[in-house]
């Protein structure tokens, strides 16, 4: 339960699978701290619903088994099938820029990932901003990638020199 949260409360919880091994383990932790509340399950196609049917009450199987951020309408869709729950909670299993993007546009105002520890951690970022962040992450990785690669032909250059001296 996250310290933010009130226990007991009757929530609209919207968990959406995302390949994640603690899956029912999230599943099993919110049914426990908020037994009440109404918790949705978005599946990929071919998930066997039978594991989780007694932990959710409801579940629906996504279009497709992974998304790409450059799908814009199959994206759309799964905002459509998010809202559709009319969810106070947005839940996923990894902290990605994917699924801080997919957050954002669900319109859901509190939003978390569940880690394989049990730690909730806010997804709070607004979508220009991930953008913006994972534009300078990528940045930042090209840079030190030909850092690296510089130094490493530099080193070789040099051994390459002292070998034939």
């Amino acid at each position: 339960m996250h310290k933010g949260l009130q226990e007991r409360y009757m929530y609209r919880i919207c968990v959406f699978y995302s390949h994640g091994p603690h899956f029912r383990k999230v599943l099993l932790s919110l049914r426990k701290s908020y037994p009440e509340s109404h918790i949705a399950a978005l599946l990929p196609p071919g998930y066997p619903s039978a594991v989780i049917r007694e932990l959710v009450d409801t579940y629906e199987f996504t279009q497709y088994k992974q998304y790409r951020a450059t799908q814009i309408g199959a994206l759309l869709n799964l905002r459509k099938q998010i809202r559709k729950n009319t969810p106070d909670l947005f839940i996923v299993m990894f902290d990605s820029n994917r699924l801080r993007l997919l957050g954002s546009l669900s319109g859901v105002r509190e939003r978390y990932c569940i880690t394989q520890r049990g730690h909730w951690k806010h997804l709070h970022i607004t979508p220009v901003r991930q953008i913006i962040r994972s534009t300078s992450n990528s940045l930042i990785g090209f840079l030190q990638f030909h850092r690296v690669r510089l130094h490493i032909n530099r080193s070789v250059k040099v051994s390459s020199q002292a070998k034939k001296q």
